[in-house]
């Protein structure tokens, strides 16, 4: 609260005037300002569940490539030996749940 000691009256700034319209009933414009921030809370929400959803699936191929890595490693090693060879397991492709497309609008 400002006072204006000049004239002796009690002045509220403008931001405390601004305060008394937050308890009144929503306008048409303050709805369509919730839903453009719903909507924007939204797109970033489904952004980031794409992303981790990319991450996931980047991590599991990886982990797929290392694990054939290390399987002809040990066959190499084996035939090198000749020995007995280890069979080798057929890779199992990228499953669909990873090539699917992004999540889309």
């Amino acid at each position: 609260v400002m006072e204006d000691h000049s004239r002796g009256v009690g002045k509220k700034s403008l931001h405390a005037r601004v305060d008394i319209f937050d308890n009144l009933p929503p306008t048409k414009r303050s709805k369509s300002q919730q839903i453009r921030q719903l909507k924007a809370k939204t797109e970033q929400n489904l952004k980031e569940i794409s992303n981790e959803n990319e991450r996931i699936c980047k991590r599991s191929e990886g982990q797929r490539k290392r694990r054939e890595r290390e399987l002809n490693e040990r066959l190499s090693a084996a035939n090198n030996r000749n020995t007995e060879p280890v069979q080798k397991k057929q890779s199992r492709r990228r499953s669909n749940y990873c090539k699917q497309d992004t999540i889309t609008k």
